[in-house]
């Protein structure tokens, strides 16, 4: 929610961040992968890194709007 991008695994239930210019989602055994995006993000300028972050806070409040997500995690943690 705070607008940062993040590098992820595809093994988490966040899909296609990079398509939300929320951040990235990348399989784990492609080291080359995230080497490229660390990459990127160095050398993002501030108006490319301002579109994710408001991508990241976007897809933050979709995602506490949705009340399914909210009981479902919940229910995970109860």
């Amino acid at each position: 929610m705070a607008g940062c991008p993040v590098i992820i695994s595809d093994c988490t239930p966040w899909k296609n961040l990079e398509i939300k210019k929320a951040g990235w989602d990348i399989p784990l055994k492609d080291k080359i992968k995230f080497l490229e995006i660390i990459q990127m993000v160095v050398n993002t300028n501030n108006e490319e890194f301002l579109i994710y972050r408001s991508g990241c806070s976007s897809m933050a409040n979709d995602f506490i709007e949705n009340s399914t997500n909210f009981e479902n995690y919940k229910s995970l943690f109860n």
